[in-house]
């Protein structure tokens, strides 16, 4: 994937090859990327075909839990699997979330597009948490389970009570 930079050299290129009118320089950038976008587009079907990998999984496993399968989670854990992703045993399930809104986050970041209700940052480290309302409500004190269990700890070992 071309990087933002080198596209932006790009086009100040192209801007400069059509102020000198030279045809066979914007030539060469328009071939490099209609490259770029052939490739992302390639790029675009590949995760559009694991996404549907992935939904068809949940779907199975919604299917198999209904009709009482003896191991409904066998298609959604097959697929996790393949892809390096399933969690160990002593993954909690607030740390997958919150690693997938943290994801989330860099991603927004690298792309420039902020959807609205993201998420929420903790107040005590900033790390970006779970979208509220869907996930969970955000807490009164704005602060995610970490720095809330922290700053309780610190708060007992000053004799203060919370």
């Amino acid at each position: 994937m071309m990087p933002r930079q080198q596209v932006a050299d790009l086009r100040e290129h192209a801007q400069a090859a059509h102020l000198i009118s030279d045809a066979d320089e914007l030539a060469t950038i328009v071939t490099t990327l209609l490259s770029e976008l052939d490739g992302a587009r390639q790029r675009e079907q590949i995760v559009r075909g694991e996404y549907g990998a992935l939904l068809t999984a949940a779907r199975a496993t919604i299917a198999a839990d209904q009709s009482s399968e003896a191991e409904p989670l066998t298609h959604l854990r097959w697929e996790l699997a393949r892809h390096g992703q399933l969690p160990t045993g002593q993954t909690s399930p607030m740390r997958v979330l919150a690693d997938a809104a943290t994801t989330q986050t860099l991603v927004e970041h690298l792309t420039e597009h902020t959807p609205p209700a993201i998420g929420w940052p903790c107040t005590g480290c900033g790390t970006a948490m779970l979208t509220p309302g869907i996930d969970i409500a955000i807490p009164a004190d704005g602060r995610c389970p970490s720095c809330s269990t922290a700053g309780a700890s610190r708060t007992s070992a000053l004799g203060v009570s919370a």
